[in-house]
């Protein structure tokens, strides 16, 4: 496959996954890969967490049996599903030496850099949302979107994960989501991205979550797509067999109709742009 060029038949991939190696996960690499087939996929890409300001405080990582595991799944799947090997790595600004440590030691074919936290403050799924102000969380919110700038800042990875993780949290429990609120910091976002290469993850978990949505939001994916935005990634953020390929081909549509007529997968830290499903 060249670099940037596209594909002619339909490709579904599912390029957010978690397996057993993920602290919150049980999922056994066959039981995915098994379920991927059957859901239609063509490829899949393992991305278990590795959250750099969780060291010692989760269990740890084991990287080297991860990338054991996915590889001999590459293999064994070898014409069957393309088993692609990757990492979601989380919170990387604030550990910055662990983070280049960790990226130094593997040879990944795609990394999702995800903010699930303001620094000094738990995940946001422990937040009380239902117990804020409406100031108090606007000022959540805007710490989160000027801490994924930062984070940016510290590279390393292909696509940003997730934008808007907290409104999937924060919306079931009263507070809108805002993207108006940050229109600026958001577009300073969207211009980081396409300055530097990094794709936009566009996330269907949302899709089976009281939410109901994807992040970023499809209003927010137009957007990046009239500044110039053109690398976009999918992802179900599946941490169980059962929910492998969820919501794929649904945001297939959502990127057609945001302007989208290709999504991109990454190979040994490169882009290609795949045709997206007709309508």
């Amino acid at each position: 496959m060249d670099n940037g060029s596209i594909t002619k038949a339909p490709y579904l991939c599912d390029a957010h996954l978690h397996s057993e190696y993920s602290y919150d996960s049980s999922a056994r690499l066959r039981d995915i890969c098994e379920a991927a087939i059957a859901r239609g996929l063509d490829e899949i890409c393992i991305t278990d967490h590795y959250d750099a300001n969780l060291a010692g405080r989760e269990p740890d990582f084991d990287a080297d049996a991860a990338e054991k595991a996915i590889k001999a799944a590459a293999a064994e799947y070898d014409g069957r599903l393309k088993v692609s090997y990757g990492l979601e790595l989380g919170e990387a600004h604030e550990y910055p030496d662990c983070t280049r440590a960790i990226l130094a030691a593997h040879d990944y074919d795609f990394v999702i850099g995800s903010l699930h936290n303001n620094v000094g403050a738990p995940d946001f799924y422990l937040v009380p949302f239902d117990r804020m102000s409406d100031a108090e969380y606007h000022a959540v919110m805007r710490e989160y979107f000027e801490t994924t700038l930062v984070m940016l800042d510290t590279g390393g990875f292909n696509s940003l994960g997730h934008l808007g993780y907290p409104w999937r949290l924060s919306v079931p429990k009263g507070h809108p989501a805002d993207p108006d609120e940050h229109r600026a910091v958001i577009d300073e976002i969207y211009r980081t991205l396409i300055r530097e290469g990094v794709a936009l993850e566009v996330n269907a978990s949302g899709l089976r979550k009281e939410v109901g949505t994807v992040h970023p939001l499809p209003e927010m994916i137009a957007r990046y797509r009239e500044l110039g935005g053109r690398l976009v990634t999918i992802g179900s953020d599946a941490h169980r067999p059962e929910a492998v390929g969820d919501g794929i081909r649904e945001v297939h549509a959502i990127l057609r109709e945001t302007g989208f007529t290709e999504y991109t997968i990454f190979c040994g830290g490169k882009p290609y742009q795949m045709k997206l499903l007709d309508k």
